[in-house]
Formats: structure tokens, C-alpha cells, sequence
């Protein structure tokens, strides 16, 4: 096919700059000159010559090549061509037989849910000249059809689809493999997820929720990419057994009464969710409850309560509380408790301790005679709680929102409560320590055991 020109003229080729023999450029506008009819002109604006640009039934030019284009003295072509065959039309135009066989007519199956994909029925008025007729259509404005044009129009305008496009381009050639890797990928997850009857109950938003979420994520530079090798992660691939054990049981997890801070490790889930009842307290997912405790910690402060004192214990005289009292926030302050657990599963966690502690602590060894120690060292040892410090761990953080609080948290903190004001212990107690639930995995594969702290930590390590 030869191309044309803003004239509509076929687009002749320059040889360095040049018009090849017989077309001329006296006007210096880029193009070959032609005369009003639009014919190719000469110097002294007579018609020349010119052959078509692909051979006609009565042609003669001598010169063509294999394809039929016209060419120089040069052996060049003379004129712009474009390869048809490349075309997405010429693509479409091959394919169109192999999905028109009478055996198998996949486009005449594709057209059976048309009418969904237009949208609902309606009465319609169409004017042809001066008559009006009216029928029954669609209502293209509830038509899923027109929203996806729409949107796929609105997609082809951004500038970044032609870089989408170009990458897509190289991947295919270059990078056969990969891709070949991905269609299998999606072609094995199809397949297993043939073998189960689980489905969405209709109206679902999920979809649209994880769509919010992949565009959220492909917003930030770099968070997408961190994702995909999180989830290559030999400990997320443990997530998947970990979570459906997560979602079939409702257990109640509590750590021993006397001796809270052992590790549940070796916690069994055995009370599995009644799918015929309601989802209410009781009857609600171990998943469902984790859920909810984020939900509850998210934008969620811990702060040291008002007239907050500190308290130790010190030899014979057992614990002592300071005669100091310090104001709101003055001495611990964590902006969002969410963000604190999430970062204290991957051992980042920080609690931010005013210079009030340091005070606080002078004041004890000079005041009681003992020796000096540290915020961590006091945290740890008047908490009772194990790994409870300026570096706290889960389990720590579990047991300091859900257990009973002895006499130095209670002095400092006032209990935790909920985004919308409501205690956080007696609507999410016994729930976090089922996160400590070691699974050990007889498949060969590393690691042969993991917890849901440990499974999720990769993706958590992202940001």
C-alpha cells in the first residue's frame, strides 16, 4: 500500500534530500510538486510521466519489484509504501476464516451475549431525514459496550499506552520465554481453579476492590514490581495454605494464664466456621477477625494517658510508683498502631519515646539508690510482657493490647481502643495469637515451617 501525503498525494521518497528523477521540489516544500488536477509536474510545470504506484491492469512501466512497486534508476523504490500485511486489519482479515467455521463459529457464539454487553432494552426514536421512526433499542447509556469503548478510547489517547505498547512489542520478541510463561501461569490457575465450586455471591465488589488496589499500587513507582518478587518469596508461597486455614476456622486463641508469655506455636484450630449461619461475633473467620483488628489499629495512636507516672521495682521495697506525672503523649507517642504491628512482624518497629523517659529514669536511680537502666531494660522487666521495648515484637504487642495490664502499663496507658472509640480488648481478644501458629510443611520445599507473621513479612519488607 503507498502512503500519501497531507495532500492526499502519494508520498514520493528523497535520496539524501533529493527527489528522484523525474519529480521536482521548486517551492522547497518537502513534497513533489504537482499541478491542480494533482498530477507530478516538471520544472516548467508540466505533467511527467509518473508511474502508479502499484501496477494496473493496462500497465507498462518497466521497472518493479517483486511486490509491485514502482522503482528508480536507482533500484530504490520511488515512492512511501506500508507493508498491509503487518496491519492489524490484514491480521483480522486471516483470522476471520478459522472463527467462521461452521464447526466451531467462535464469533457467532460471541454475538449470543451481545445483547448484554449493549445494555438493556429501551424504546428508541431514530430520525431519518424528516421521519421519525421509533422502536424498541438499547439504552446505550446504561451499556456496558459503550463504557468499554469509552474507556479503551480514553486508554489509546495516553500518551504512556504507545511506551505499554513498545514494551509489550520487545517482550513478544525478544522475551518469548517470559511471556510464554505468564500465559502458562494464567492458563494453570484456570485450571485449578476448575477443580473447585467456590464462587462470589452476586453483587460482589471484590473485583473492585483489588482493581483499587492494583491501581493504587501502579501508582507509586517501584511498589508493583516489589509486590511480584515478594510474592516470589519461598515464605509467601506458605501464605496461601496458612490464610484457607485462617478462613475455615473461628477458634479462639489465648495465651496460658500462667505463663503469658510463651509462645502459641503450637496452637490447633479445630472449631471451623458455620458457612449456614450469620457472620456475627462467634460465628466470624480468624481471617475475618485479623481483618478487622487492622481495620481498628489503622489510623489508630498510641500515646501515654494524661498524668501518665512511671513506676519500678526496687529491692524491699517493691514497686515503687514516682511521685512525677506527665502529660498526654509527653513520653511514648505512635501515630498509627497498624503501621507499628505491621513493622514490628519485620523486626522495623520503633516505639517513639520522649526525652521524658530519660528524666524519668534519673530520677529513679537517684532518688531509690539503684542502678541505672535503660528504657528497654524498664519497659521489658515492669511490663512482664517479653520482647516488650523501643523495638517491641508482635507477640509483645499482641499481649500489651489484649492481656490484662499490671500495675506500670496501667499507670502509663489507658486501654487501647478502636477507631470508633469501643475497647479493643473485648472485641478483638483472643484473635492476634493465632498469628503465632507455626505450620510445618512436609513437601520438601524450604521453609518446612512457617507462621502467618513469617508468611506475610515479604510483602511487609515492600515498603
Amino acid at each position: 500500500m503507498a502512503r500519501r501525503d497531507a495532500r492526499g498525494v502519494v508520498r514520493v521518497l528523497a535520496r539524501g534530500g533529493v527527489l528522484p528523477e523525474p519529480f521536482v521540489d521548486m517551492n522547497f516544500d518537502g513534497f513533489a510538486d504537482v499541478d491542480a488536477a494533482g498530477r507530478f509536474v516538471d520544472a516548467l510545470g508540466n505533467p511527467v510521466g509518473a508511474p502508479s504506484p502499484l501496477p494496473t491492469a493496462d500497465d507498462a512501466y518497466p521497472t518493479r519489484d517483486l511486490l509491485g512497486r514502482a522503482l528508480g534508476s536507482d533500484g530504490l523504490p520511488l515512492y512511501d509504501y506500508l507493508d498491509a500485511n503487518q496491519t492489524l486489519l490484514a491480521g483480522l482479515a486471516r483470522d476471520v476464516p478459522t472463527l467462521t467455521t461452521p464447526g466451531s463459529p467462535a464469533l457467532l457464539n460471541l454475538t449470543t451475549g451481545l445483547p448484554l454487553l449493549l445494555g438493556r432494552e429501551a424504546p428508541a426514536t431514530y430520525a431519518i431525514g424528516r421521519s421519525r421512526i421509533e422502536l424498541t433499542g438499547f439504552d446505550m447509556r446504561a451499556s456496558p459496550a459503550a463504557d468499554f469503548i469509552h474507556g479503551l478510547g480514553v486508554l489509546l489517547a495516553d500518551p504512556s499506552t504507545d511506551d505499554l505498547l513498545l514494551v509489550l512489542d520487545r517482550l513478544f520478541e525478544e522475551r518469548e520465554d517470559v511471556v510464554a510463561g505468564l500465559i502458562a501461569s494464567g492458563l494453570a490457575a484456570d485450571a485449578f481453579a476448575d477443580q473447585h465450586d467456590a464462587s462470589l455471591v452476586h453483587p460482589s465488589t471484590l473485583w473492585d476492590d483489588v482493581l483499587r488496589g492494583a491501581g493504587w499500587m501502579a501508582a507509586e513507582p517501584g511498589l508493583t514490581e516489589g509486590v511480584l518478587r515478594a510474592l516470589a518469596d519461598p515464605y509467601s508461597a506458605r501464605m496461601g495454605p496458612i490464610l484457607g486455614d485462617f478462613i475455615r476456622h473461628r477458634d479462639r486463641v489465648e495465651p496460658l494464664s500462667f505463663d503469658p508469655n510463651r509462645s502459641l506455636y503450637d496452637a490447633k484450630f479445630i472449631d471451623p466456621v458455620d458457612r449456614n449461619a450469620p457472620a456475627v461475633r462467634g460465628n466470624q473467620s480468624l481471617f475475618q477477625r485479623v481483618i478487622s483488628v487492622i481495620h481498628d489499629f489503622d489510623q489508630n495512636h498510641l500515646c501515654n494517658k494524661q498524668s501518665a507516672q512511671v513506676g519500678v521495682t526496687v529491692p524491699v521495697a517493691g514497686f515503687v510508683t514516682l511521685p512525677l506525672h506527665f502529660d498526654e503523649c509527653s513520653l511514648v507517642k505512635v501515630d498509627n498502631l497498624a503501621r507499628l504491628f505491621s513493622q514490628s512482624i519485620i523486626g522495623r518497629a520503633r516505639l517513639e519515646v520522649q526525652t521524658g523517659w530519660i528524666s524519668a529514669l534519673d530520677s529513679v536511680a537517684g532518688t531509690l539508690g539503684v542502678n541505672s537502666i535503660t528504657v528497654d531494660q524498664l519497659f521489658t522487666r515492669e511490663s512482664g510482657i517479653t520482647g516488650l521495648d523501643t523495638s517491641p515484637t508482635p507477640e509483645a504487642l499482641a499481649r500489651m493490647a489484649f492481656l490484662p495490664q499490671n500495675k506500670f502499663l496501667t499507670n502509663l496507658f489507658d486501654p487501647s481502643r478502636a477507631r470508633d472509640g469501643v475497647l479493643v480488648s473485648p472485641r478483638h481478644d483472643a484473635t492476634l495469637f493465632a498469628c503465632e501458629r507455626e505450620y510445618t510443611f512436609n513437601d520438601g520445599r524450604f521453609p518446612a515451617t512457617a507462621s502467618f507473621y513469617t508468611s506475610i513479612a515479604p510483602l511487609l519488607r515492600v515498603r
